[in-house]
């Protein structure tokens, strides 16, 4: 916090725009590496696993918070507003977006922001984008990705009714097999008496 503080005194800026274009940083780089990954290691068609698509879920998630919390602190956070207490640093602006996509008083914020006096739509345009963002997007998404993977497990038990696994089809001809030898062992060598063709003993 010290070095934070020195090198705002060095440039001038204050401690909460370095935080901010700190977390900017941070997702520059978290969207880089997944570009990175989406366009250089996995270029290729294939099929994502239930664990691979919920990490690019989380991911997302994480993303989109924070570039929404960066946001709100730049707009919403200033000593004058009555949103600052919501949006007074990046960790409480994250708390804030997840209250709002909770439905958990998401409309008394603006009706705060109508009392006091200011234009609200810069912070309706924030509140309706985020909850269009955060419902439609990142919730389907999880909820389609869990449905996905069930559907392709009943797929897979489906195909296996249907195509018995061959080790347990050997398993049943080694059965058959045992069984017919066992049964011509219990009926014993034929006797000399049922066969006319055997010669007498001398």
């Amino acid at each position: 916090m010290n070095e934070l503080l020195l090198l705002a005194a060095q440039t001038g800026a204050s401690p909460a725009d370095l935080k901010v274009w700190a977390y900017v940083g941070f997702i520059a780089l978290v969207v880089f590496f997944l570009a990175l990954d989406l366009g250089v290691f996995h270029r290729e068609a294939h099929e994502v696993s239930m664990v691979a698509s919920m990490k690019y879920v989380a991911l997302l998630a994480t993303v989109l918070f924070n570039v929404y919390a960066v946001i709100g602190v730049k707009l919403f956070g200033v000593p004058d507003h009555p949103m600052q207490p919501y949006f007074a640093s990046i960790h409480e602006a994250c708390f804030t977006l997840f209250r709002i996509l909770t439905g958990d008083d998401c409309t008394q914020m603006r009706y705060e922001v109508a009392q006091a006096g200011h234009p609200l739509l810069a912070f309706t345009v924030f509140q309706v984008s985020w909850i269009l963002v955060a419902t439609f997007l990142l919730v389907n998404l999880i909820v389609g990705a869990v449905i996905n993977n069930y559907q392709r497990v009943q797929e897979i038990e489906h195909n296996r009714a249907l195509a018995p696994d061959p080790s347990e089809a050997r398993v049943r001809e080694l059965l058959i097999e045992l069984q017919a030898i066992l049964e011509s062992r219990s009926a014993g060598p034929p006797s000399p008496a049922a066969n006319p063709t055997a010669e007498p003993s001398r």
